[in-house]
Order: structure tokens, then sequence, then C-alpha cells
């Protein structure tokens, strides 16, 4: 218990004990968790609200320059406060700006940070006294730039909005895990308390792990280059030297569920099922299809890229009988001769996808030529992230990222939606409807040039599709009562969801 005592945790830390390993703190285990368990529960040192709304601040002001404005408020609470040099906050680490990884992606930041801190002093002495010195509030900004964990208040999609930031104790020992066993919640509306959940099975001694940046579907370079902006390389059991890319995925051609993906080191390529390693010329070819799909910007490859263009028609051709049940593995082989050599799960595919629904308007003329397209295109994002779940973790029940639990809310959604439409048509008719063909499809081929369409009664089609809504609903409600709570308000939402599906 010597750095619980050292740190005053006192009984926080009942379950889990506090280690340090190759020098940087852990949270770790001392007794089983499950899914959905509250390992603790904690108050801030530091939070953005902490005054009353009939208050006035000085802060947050553009008279400092380089810090956002809920940072301000943080540093504001602290100048409050009094807190004293011996403070247990300034035991807390500073690495994601001091670090030698950090002082290298951001070389000006130190700097910045310390003409901010200036700044804070200036103006808060034209109200007050204090006796903070200069480097403590460089130091503050340093532990808050580090430790911060914040919940998105307003519009999330909007970069000019502040969050609801807090700095916790107990909250700042979680490592990073690309793939981790815990989440963290916090609850603005009473005193930014957070707690933090087991997203699936820990057992003692296992370290206690939440990502400090999601990155759903992106590849070990991306998430590393993205974790060093936070001052360390990643070296999670996904990002380790012997980790398998899966992102990068390429479908075997010696075995119907076999895929192909890199090591770390980018040289071996191995298949999960016959163990097969692919030869210099084919890793060429996979190099090459890489290189042509890959752009900075996901929804430019819609626009750019006929191959990907035609990815949704063949999803709309593909699916369609399929919609009955949760998305699955089986899904995403259905369009392997469509995206070959690189399997339906790569992180090209799914991000061109991603973009095309959520952000390209070329999206509204794939939707013109079939009106499921939306529908379809959520089912192959969920069937994706219900693989990687299960390729790391190896419980593809659990899907614990926010993005995951955005597409399966919308994917409810859209069905729900469908399911409506389909309830105004004449369901008791037993002809069978064709697809419309897309001339975007027939042009853009990526597989043997084939352009049937599945032909699938209409009354099956509702039944599915009610199905599927079901099963989204359902599925949103058991994550958010697991993770939340079944009081929490998004749980109540969930809920609400899942009784407008039983009407339809």
């Amino acid at each position: 218990m010597g750095l619980e005592d050292d740190f005053g945790l006192g009984k926080l830390v009942s379950g889990c004990e506090v280690t340090v390993e190759e020098g940087d703190r852990c949270l770790v285990a001392r007794i089983n968790y499950k899914p959905g368990e509250v390992i603790f529960e904690e108050t801030p040192i530091l939070w953005t609200e902490f005054l009353s709304h009939e208050e006035t601040s000085i802060f947050p002001t553009e008279s400092v320059p380089y810090l956002r404005y809920d940072f301000q408020r943080l540093v504001h609470h602290f100048l409050e406060q009094r807190l004293s040099k011996d403070h247990k906050l300034f035991r807390l680490s500073r690495d994601g700006v001091t670090s030698a990884v950090a002082q290298q992606t951001f070389p000006e930041r130190m700097r910045e940070y310390r003409d901010a801190a200036r700044a804070m002093l200036e103006v808060f002495k034209g109200t007050r006294s204090t006796s903070a010195t200069l480097k403590q509030v460089e130091a503050v900004i340093q532990i808050i730039e580090t430790n911060c964990h914040a919940a998105p208040l307003g519009n999330e999609d909007d970069d000019d909005d502040e969050d609801a930031c807090g700095v916790y104790i107990l909250g700042s020992m979680m490592q990073h895990s690309c793939f981790p066993n815990a989440t963290v919640n916090l609850f603005p509306d009473n005193n930014m308390r957070m707690d933090l959940r087991a997203t699936r099975s820990i057992r003692p001694g296992e370290p206690i792990t939440i990502a400090y940046k999601e990155l759903d579907h992106a590849p070990r370079i991306v998430r590393r280059a993205q974790l060093m902006r936070r001052g360390f390389i990643c070296r999670c059991p996904g990002c380790d030297d012997d980790a398998v890319d899966w992102c990068r995925a390429v479908s075997c051609l010696c075995s119907t569920a076999g895929i192909i993906s890199p090591k770390a080191d980018g040289e071996h390529w191995t298949c999960n099922t016959c163990d097969r390693t692919i030869e210099n010329k084919e890793k060429t070819e996979i190099l090459k299809k890489e290189s042509f799909l890959h752009c900075g910007d996901p929804t430019d490859v819609f626009v750019n890229c006929q191959d990907l263009s035609s990815l949704l028609g063949r999803l709309t051709d593909h699916y369609p009988n399929v919609l009955s049940s949760p998305p699955t593995l089986p899904d995403l082989l259905s369009l392997r001769e469509y995206v070959k050599p690189l399997h339906p799960f790569h992180t090209h595919i799914y991000r061109a996808v991603r973009g095309a629904l959520f952000d390209n308007p070329l999206f509204s003329a794939l939707v013109n030529h079939h009106p499921r397209a939306s529908l379809i295109a959520t089912h192959y994002l969920v069937a994706c992230n219900r693989l990687m779940s299960q390729l790391h973790t190896g419980q593809p029940d659990l899907m614990i990222s926010e993005e995951t639990r955005h597409h399966i809310w919308w994917l409810a959604v859209v069905a729900s939606q469908e399911q409506q439409k389909l309830g105004k048509e004449n369901n008791q008719s037993k002809r069978l409807h064709r697809a419309p063909k897309s001339s975007m499809w027939k042009v853009c081929d990526l597989g043997n040039g084939s352009e049937t369409v599945l032909q699938v009664p209409t009354a099956s089609r509702g039944n599915s599709i009610w199905s599927l809504a079901r099963w989204a609903a359902a599925e949103c409600e058991r994550q958010s009562a697991t993770l939340f709570g079944n009081k929490d308000a998004r749980t109540l939402e969930c809920r609400e969801m899942v009784r407008v599906v039983q009407r339809l």
C-alpha cells in the first residue's frame, strides 16, 4: 500500500493496487471483476464547473494564449483553492508534456504552456492575491494535459465546444490500452464524479486499462502516431512487437475463414487459421492495393476510387438475406471476392464505408439507387466492430467503444425507419422484388463482373429488418445498462428505443 498511502487513496483502492511498471504507475486488480462492475468511484481535485451558476469568473479569457478554455477553468480552480506545493496533485505525472516523446512531437508546447501560465497569473493577480508561483502554475498545466478526463458538452462534433473536465488522483493511475478492459464514466451533473467500470472480465494481477483515445479500426502505425501526441509510444498488447495488425487484414486463399495480417514489423504475414505465410510477390500486390486505396480523408475515397464506390452496391446485393440476425463474420466473408486481395474487414474499406455513410454527399446518390444503403452500410460497420473485438479479446459480444455503440444505435434507428416504411406497404404480397441495378455498380466491378441482384420476398425482408432493429435496440440497452447503470439517461434513452421497436 506504499503508493496508495503516498497519495492518500485509502478505501478507494480496496479491490486494486497501484504499482510501478517500467517507471510508470499502473493500476492492478486484486480481485475478480465482472463486466459492468464498478472498480472505484472518485471525486475530482480540479474540475471545470466548480463555480455555481450565479458566480462570475474571470476565466476563460482570450488574454491567455495557447490554453483551451476548459483547461483555463481547471487552472482557475487550482488558484482558487490555494493548494500548497506539497499537495498530492503535484505528484501526478507530467509525461504528456515533459517526456522525450512529447517534446519530440510538440517541441514548442513547453514554451507555450509557460507563456500560458504567466498570462494566467497576471490575469488572476489583477483581481486577487495568490501565493502560487509561475513554476507551480506551469506544472499544473502539464499535469492537466497529462491526466485530465473530459466529457463532451453540447455538440460533440463541434471542436470549439468546451468539455466538462476533471483531474483525479486514482483516475490518473490507469495505463492505456488500445483494447482496454475498463471504461471511465463521468457525471458532470454530480460534481464531476467519475466511476471506473470493467468492460470485460478482469482477473487478479491483471492491469486495469482504459483507452486514452479511441481509435477504432485504425492500424497500429496510425494508433501509435496518434498516441505519441499524448507523450508515449504505445506498447499495449495490440501494439507490441509481437502483435498482429488485424486492421490490415487480407483474405487467405486456402481457407474459407482465414485472415492474413502482418506482425508489427510489417514483414511477416501469416494466416490465423492455416498458418500460411505470404510470399514477397503477394506482399507487393497487397501493399500496392493498400497504397492505391489509402488517402488522408476517408470521404475522398468514394470520390476518387471507383472500386470502393461500388462496395456499397455489393453490400446491398449480398446482405438482404442475412439481416435477420446480428452482424457476424460470415456476413463479411461474402464480400471477399469484391475487395480481394484485401479482406472486407480491412481498415481502408471500413473507413470508406463509414466516411460515405456519415460524411459524404455521394451517399445520397447511393441511397437513390438503393433505399436501404444506409441500413446495409451500418450493418457492415457493426459486423467489423464485432470481428475486431473477437480477434483481440476473444469476447465477440463485448463492444465497448463509443464508436461501436453509436453504430449500433444508428443501426436500430435506420432499421426501425425501414420497418415503418415496410409497414405502409402490402406485407401480404408474395411477389418477388428485384433490387434496382445501379449503373455505378455495373461500371465499377470489384469481382468477377457478375451483376446478379438477390431476390428476396417483401415479407421476409420486413420480418428480417424488424428482427435486426429489435436486436440492435436490445444490444444498445444491454451495453448501456452494463456500463452506465439502469438509471443512467443513456440507458433510459435506449430503453425507449426498445419500446419503439417493439411497437412496430
